[in-house]
């Protein structure tokens, strides 16, 4: 999925009518690139890449994937995670939601943020958001509701695995 937007707003200055103007702190455009994944189908694909006679491994490959791709958001299910937490490293910023309840064994979904690659552009300054910028508002077994709020952007991101896998009600 891609998304752009411009934010130019009409200048209500008298005398300037048509001229327009940027709303401050606002990106001249912003084009934001998602993908999901699901672990049980890629982690095959994970093992036969190969890097110095050794098989790559699940975050590495994600990595590179990313990276290779373009991608700015990735939502994974089936991540099979063993517990919930934060991981924030230079390049990325990966929300994983842990098993819930006492029966759990392993989490689902997860959310990784590529914090490197540009988002937006005001004039020549590149924007990027930051790790402060997002907030988990909600995670389970399986949903992660995580929002990015910063003075140019504000998106909220919810990664759930499919409906047929939760437990069914009475």
């Amino acid at each position: 999925i891609r998304a752009a937007s411009l934010s130019e707003q009409r200048s209500p200055r008298p005398g300037r009518e048509g001229a327009t103007h940027h709303g401050e702190g606002r990106p001249d455009c912003c084009g934001v690139t998602l993908a999901s994944a699901n672990l049980h189908n890629s982690l095959a694909a994970a093992k036969q890449v190969q890097y110095q006679g050794r098989s790559l491994g699940r975050d590495q490959f994600y990595r590179t994937q990313f990276n290779e791709a373009g991608v700015h958001v990735l939502g994974i299910q089936e991540g099979g995670s063993k517990l919930a937490s934060t991981f924030n490293t230079p390049v990325f910023l990966r929300f994983v939601a842990g098993p819930a309840g006492t029966g759990s064994k392993q989490g689902d979904v997860e959310l990784w943020v590529n914090l490197k690659r540009c988002w937006a552009r005001q004039g020549k300054r590149q924007l990027r958001p930051k790790a402060s910028d997002f907030t988990v508002a909600f995670k389970s077994q399986r949903a992660l509701y995580v929002t990015l709020r910063s003075s140019w952007i504000g998106i909220d991101f919810l990664v759930v695995h499919a409906s047929h896998s939760w437990p069914q009600r009475g």
